[in-house]
């Protein structure tokens, strides 16, 4: 007989399965700072496109949540997001690997579970390597602090605006796609499923999203959000620029600029996400612009996932 039921976690239960990673992320990892409701709400609701399968994991007998699974279908890429987590005093860590397994081949059997677990945890990534699942890309989480209120000046014939209108959406969706097209799990998606990703989300904020232009062509643009506002820090989502504008200091200048508008909003430090393995040096770009690598997160994949 099983020791555990599933539950399906809901908007309901959403502030206990966010305490629940929460507090697996702090127990795992002293350089994580929190997690907030926002940050997991798409693994519960969905997002734009993206649909929430997500379960708690409750021990027979007892009302209280002991591990997350957190399940999101991508239908673009054809494959599934995690966000695998257990309470620190859990056993539960095998089975809620497992049972994301179970959930993924219940929902799309023929999709690709691809899933992203921090470095630093080790009974995660044994439980997934135990299953057939290897290690394909690593992201780093970049920092920087403190930041200079002082915007970049901007060279002869460059225009920095920030997004108003349906144009500007149009714009910052084709350079999105001409910067990142050889960019690992890239994939296209639609105009409006483009924006509706940004605008669902309680973290939006249009006035965080600058584009660049010189002599009049949109070349670059950087997406600041305020998905980890309640550690008062502001998150770059984005940053692109256009592959004929490249190696001319665009990519410094919008950084520069996310810098000093996270700034002028009080944040104390601002954080991205930045792939080790990219072709163009992301990571010495960012290091130089001062980030410092904080927390490891890497992605699994099981190459005879759909046998």
């Amino acid at each position: 007989m099983d020791s555990y039921r599933l539950e399906p976690a809901t908007n309901e239960t959403l502030i206990e399965a966010t305490s629940i990673v929460d507090g697996w992320e702090r127990f795992i990892d002293p350089n994580f700072e929190g997690m907030s409701s926002d940050e997991l709400q798409m693994f519960v609701t969905g997002r734009a496109d993206l649909v929430g399968h997500s379960l708690l994991i409750y021990p027979n007998g007892s009302t209280r949540a002991e591990g997350f699974v957190g399940l999101t279908a991508d239908p673009a890429r054809k494959k599934f997001w995690t966000q695998v987590a257990v309470t620190p005093d859990s056993v539960f860590m095998d089975i809620a690997v497992q049972e994301t397994i179970n959930q993924a081949k219940k929902v799309a059997p023929e999709w690709n579970l691809q899933p992203t677990v921090n470095n630093l945890d080790t009974q995660q990534v044994k439980a997934w390597e135990a299953r057939g699942f290897g290690k394909v890309q690593t992201t780093y989480a970049m920092k920087k602090e403190p930041l200079s209120a002082e915007f970049a000046p901007l060279p002869v014939g460059a225009r920095m605006r920030t997004l108003v209108t349906e144009d500007d959406w149009k714009s910052i969706h084709t350079i999105q796609h001409d910067a990142f097209e050889n960019h690992f799990g890239f994939v296209r998606r639609p105009l409006d499923t483009f924006k509706a990703f940004r605008t669902d989300s309680a973290t939006y904020d249009p006035s965080g999203i600058h584009i660049l232009s010189i002599d009049g062509e949109d070349v670059g643009f950087v997406e600041v959000t305020d998905e980890i506002a309640h550690i008062n820090q502001g998150f770059i989502q984005i940053i692109g620029v256009k592959h004929s504008h490249h190696k001319q200091g665009f990519g410094k200048l919008l950084l520069q600029w996310a810098f000093s508008y996270c700034a002028s909003k009080g944040f104390e430090a601002v954080e991205l996400y930045v792939d080790i393995a990219n072709k163009s040096g992301a990571l010495q770009f960012y290091q130089s612009a001062g980030m410092v690598a904080q927390s490891a997160y890497s992605t699994y994949e099981n190459l005879n996932w759909a046998n």
